[in-house]
């Protein structure tokens, strides 16, 4: 029941916010009450408002939820492409790239994030 109220929340949410609030919408479709299809119709919203390395994980994200992984790594690809360095950057891709089937570039990923934040990634 308290799923079910939280997922109303969010729909009433962006119904009046949008994408001011897709981040967080995002990461409930695909975690709390999984949704891939509605994460991956705001991930793509998201990312036409604010093409920047973290809207690009979320659509990576839901792409890999829906069964895209194609996609996923393609969008993967140009996130990692922004000159971004941060701790929970690279455990976000670590966390992407076991899902999609790449333990060593995982690795590589949570190594690096380790580098700047040692509990970084778990």
């Amino acid at each position: 029941a308290a799923a079910m109220a939280a997922d109303a929340r969010y729909k009433a949410l962006v119904a009046r916010f949008g994408v001011a609030v897709a981040g967080h919408a995002i990461d409930f479709w695909l975690e709390e009450m999984p949704q891939p299809k509605l994460a991956l119709e705001w991930a793509q919203r998201n990312v036409a408002l604010r093409h920047d390395p973290g809207s690009l994980l979320g659509l990576a994200r839901a792409q890999a939820a829906t069964g895209d992984l194609p996609g996923a790594r393609e969008t993967l690809a140009r996130a990692q492409a922004f000159p971004i360095r941060t701790d929970e950057f690279f455990a976000d891709v670590a966390a992407l790239r076991k899902v999609l089937g790449d333990p060593t570039g995982a690795a590589e990923a949570l190594k690096k994030a380790r580098a700047l934040n040692p509990k970084a990634g778990g």
